[in-house]
């Protein structure tokens, strides 16, 4: 059980808070969104922008700020953005996963890929408490390149069913696929097609499609109230 960007019901989403409230409703760990910022530090924030997080008192664009200018934002309850490489210290003190998905509007041209694996290659144990995903085929592929020894995943929503499948596993060399939880409760048969990899699903707030999916063999669920989750499967794991 991850929680995702935290247990984002009860603390500002992708903040430090809300991931430690994660792990003390049981979680194992995060999911987390990262983008980076005008000089390519990695930031962890969902958005193109920080109108939906500062409640539309900031609409400017991440990419057009530095580090130290988001920093200085301030979200709900006095939160801020953290960077990506006080989130991994975070986690690596405390024993918790990290799920990192990788945003981006420009695939082909953005860098977030490798300055991502480039810093995850400085921890030699990143391969026991980091995956890395991204709805983008390309900058999975990217990944999986530059830091083969840390999980790469593909993330798959239901608009794009077609790519929960082995073909798509071999081109972009990913070992997860993270299926949006709605595509496998329709199609369940879909888990079928990727026999060898890691099937982690997103995002599952139902204690009943929890323990459904539980059910079909998927390794571990992504939810916003991961406590919940966690009850419902009588465990810290699934």
């Amino acid at each position: 059980m991850l929680g995702h960007r935290g247990a984002r019901h009860a603390h500002p989403e992708n903040t430090l808070r809300a991931f430690q409230a994660a792990l003390d409703e049981g979680a194992l760990g995060t999911e987390l969104d990262v983008r980076l910022c005008s000089d390519g530090t990695p930031v962890v924030v969902h958005d193109l922008d920080l109108s939906r997080v500062t409640g539309g008192r900031d609409t400017r664009r991440v990419a057009n700020l530095s580090a130290s200018q988001v920093a200085a934002v301030r979200l709900a309850d006095g939160e801020t953005i953290p960077r990506l490489e006080s989130v991994i210290d975070w986690a690596r003190a405390r024993g918790a996963l990290l799920n990192i998905e990788l945003k981006s509007e420009r695939a082909v041209r953005d860098p977030i890929a490798n300055i991502v694996a480039d810093l995850l290659k400085g921890y030699s144990d990143a391969p026991h408490w980091a995956c890395v995903s991204s709805f983008h085929p390309l900058l999975v592929r990217r990944f999986a390149e530059l830091c083969p020894r840390v999980i790469a995943a593909l993330l798959v929503s239901q608009n794009h069913p077609c790519l929960l499948s082995a073909h798509w596993l071999r081109l972009t060399g990913a070992h997860a696929v993270h299926p949006q939880a709605a595509l496998i409760t329709r199609r369940p048969s879909l888990v079928e097609r990727v026999p060898q990899a890691l099937v982690n699903s997103w995002t599952v707030n139902d204690p009943e499609e929890a323990r459904r999916l539980s059910s079909l063999g998927v390794y571990a669920l992504i939810s916003d109230k991961p406590g919940l989750i966690v009850r419902a499967l009588g465990a810290n794991s699934g």
